[in-house]
Formats: C-alpha cells, structure tokens, sequence
C-alpha cells in the first residue's frame, strides 16, 4: 500500500551524498590567488550559482561569470576541475535507502548542476532506482520557489508526502506544499520517524 499512498521527497547533497563545498574555495583560491574564506564570501549562495542551478548557464558563459567574481580568467575545463570531485556517499543512508525503496515511492529532489548531476549519477547507480527525479537544472526553478514544489506535487500527489532536507528553509517551503517535511541531521532519527509515518493511512 506504501508504494500507492506514501512519496518520500529526499534531497542529495548532504543527506545522501557528503558535499565538500570547501575543497572548491581552496581551487578557486589558488587560481584567482585569494584566500579560500574571499572565494567563499564571493560566491556562496549567490545569484550565479542559483542561476547554474536553474541551468541558465552553459560551462563557458558560468565559467566567464565566476571570472568577473574572481577577477580572474577561467576556462570551463578548469572551473569543472575545481567545482567537482567533491562528493562523497554516505554509506550509512544509502544502505537504508535501499531497503526503503521498495516501500515507498521515493523521488529524489535536488537543487543541482549539471557537473554535480554527472558526478552524482556515477557515485551512486541507486539513484536510477529512485521513481523519478526533479533537478533544479532540468526544472529551471529550485527549491525553495513555490514552483518547484507544486511540480513535485502534481506528479505525484500522494495523500502522505514526506520532504527530507538538510536545509530549514527548504523544509519550511515545503510544509506550505502539501509535505511534512523532516531536516536531515543524522540517520537514527529519520529512520524511526519514517517508520512511524510509513504505517499512517
């Protein structure tokens, strides 16, 4: 009955896969000679990489749009050696994911690029189990715009809906959609609470 009444709405970086954002501000740093904290202030959330989330970008106009931020020159093959490499599985969540699957209809929901996606699909082949994806890139909106979850929703407007997210705003949208929404910190809790909700009707 789960698969026809419950949707599991998971995130990816940082709840399934590890994202060492960091490792980038120090690549960066050394190509446009700043410290590692300049690249982090410059760039972190800003409207360059939400727009590359929303694939407004191709690799070479990104590539030109960091340079202006960095004030340096950067070619896309040498953003694309910066920006990825990064990822990491969680081992402990995948292994729980996939004894979930066959449960629940599951659909992975990610604000993500399309280097990410790529680096992501060969980390981990259990995202081709999901029962579908929507990524922010493909999409052109990101979480947390109201579209995005309508989008979700309507594809799949199962009566119980659970949105799994390490980021409280992310979360918080997602209750005005229709979801309950968990904030990912560790796997124990999230486990237990899926339990609970996995056997409501």
């Amino acid at each position: 009955m789960s698969k026809q009444s419950h949707l599991l709405a998971i995130d990816l970086g940082e709840v399934l896969l590890s994202v060492d954002h960091a490792s980038t501000y120090r690549r960066l740093g050394t190509l446009a000679n700043l410290p590692a904290q300049e690249v982090h202030r410059r760039l972190d959330d800003d409207p360059i990489v939400h727009a590359l989330d929303r694939g407004e970008f191709t690799p070479e106009s990104f590539a030109a749009a960091v340079g202006a931020k960095l004030d340096c020159a950067v070619d896309a093959q040498t953003l694309r050696a910066c920006w990825t490499g990064i990822l990491g599985v969680k081992q402990d969540m995948v292994k729980w994911l996939e004894e979930l699957l066959p449960r629940v209809t599951c659909v992975l929901v990610s604000n993500i690029n399309w280097w990410h996606w790529q680096e992501a699909s060969e980390l981990l082949p259990l995202l081709q189990k999901f029962d579908g994806h929507v990524l922010s890139y493909v999409e052109g909106v990101r979480k947390p715009e109201a579209e995005y979850y309508r989008r979700v929703r309507s594809r799949w407007p199962l009566q119980q809906a659970l949105f799994i997210d390490d980021r409280a705003d992310n979360c918080a949208a997602a209750q005005q959609y229709g979801f309950e929404a968990w904030q990912f910190s560790h796997l124990a809790p999230l486990a237990a609470h899926v339990e609970q909700w996995l056997a409501r009707r």
